[in-house]
């Protein structure tokens, strides 16, 4: 989608693109709206995409990828180019168990020393995963975090205002699972569909 090219890896027996989600249309090449506003992104009920801090530079982009709500997440157009989906909850988890749980994967899905993470950061990137700290968009905030923390939606739904999503913290070897407001703007990883 879009001409864009992304790596992948994989680990165990799931194949999982190593870089954020960057599209601005859906598979059917229907636009997804960039919401740049505050107020007009935190009353959204529909798909929607920014940039982090609304940047248009492109080296930041592909390095960090796009925010999306989880409206965009869960739109019957689909994020994911064909062969691909949105991670369910129950494939993070598959994940983290591979990494030894949830006290110590966050160790081996970070990118490795302080190029993006702001210092100290534990990590080791040996499952090649290569997580990037590109913060969020809560509500009507504006972005904030980089460099800190990275937060990935899951497609599992937790009630009409919430939905799952997981995030790293520069220096903890913990992944945290959690669900919050479904109009926050978090980063997709995509895994590859199995046969």
């Amino acid at each position: 989608v879009d001409g864009n090219i992304y790596k992948t890896i994989v680990i165990g027996n799931q194949t999982w693109m190593a870089e954020n989600l960057r599209v601005t249309h859906y598979r059917n090449d229907t636009a997804i709206p960039d919401v740049t506003d505050n107020e007009e992104w935190a009353a959204l009920t529909t798909g929607a995409y920014c940039n982090y801090n609304n940047t248009k530079d492109l080296d930041t982009i592909a390095t960090y990828g796009r925010l999306y709500n989880w409206y965009a997440v869960a739109d019957i157009q689909k994020l994911a180019p064909e062969g691909w989906r949105v991670p369910t909850i129950n494939d993070w988890l598959e994940l983290i168990d591979y990494l030894g749980g949830d006290t110590i994967a966050s160790k081996h899905l970070k990118e490795v020393r302080d190029y993006h993470w702001r210092a100290p950061v534990i990590s080791n990137n040996s499952s090649g995963f290569t997580a990037i700290p590109n913060g969020w968009r809560y509500l009507s905030e504006s972005s904030s975090r980089i460099g800190s923390y990275n937060a990935l939606w899951t497609s599992s739904e937790y009630d009409n205002e919430k939905a799952g999503f997981l995030y790293l913290h520069r220096n903890t070897t913990i992944v945290y699972k959690a669900t919050n407001f479904k109009q926050n703007g978090y980063s997709v990883r995509l895994i590859k569909e199995t046969d």
